[in-house]
């Protein structure tokens, strides 16, 4: 009888565990997108995480208004991955992004669409901004 109760403690802490992993894997988090998960094919924590913000498919709920001035000032904590905001903007350019990248699992059919903007319409074409 002790040996019965011994292992349902362990299998029950075995599997605790394993649902305490996956519950920490960025990869069980946001939805693939054609056979590519939201973690993309990186095997770097920190870059799992990053590629599933990078990959989220949903609108962000009640996001907090910021200015360009606010992204711009790399001082400024306000603009973060993780931080849902809102901006309102001018395109200054749209173009495509870099090639086989980690969070589109390294595909070529899968690229980013980079969306550069700025505060005012007349800064279009001002590279330093």
């Amino acid at each position: 009888m002790k040996f019965a109760h011994r292992l349902v403690l362990i299998a029950s802490v075995v599997v605790c565990s394993l649902q305490l992993v996956y519950a920490q894997d960025p990869c069980s988090q946001g939805t693939a997108f054609r056979h590519c998960p939201a973690c993309g094919t990186t095997q770097r924590a920190n870059l799992k995480q990053l590629n599933v913000l990078k990959n989220r498919g949903r609108k962000a709920t009640n996001p907090q208004p910021i200015t360009v001035a606010e992204i711009r000032d790399a001082a400024n904590a306000v603009f973060t991955p993780s931080r849902k905001v809102s901006v309102t903007t001018f395109v200054a350019s749209v173009v495509f992004g870099g090639k086989k990248e980690t969070c589109n699992c390294k595909r070529t059919d899968l690229r980013d669409v980079h969306i550069n903007v700025v505060a005012d319409p007349s800064e279009v074409g001002n590279e330093r901004n």
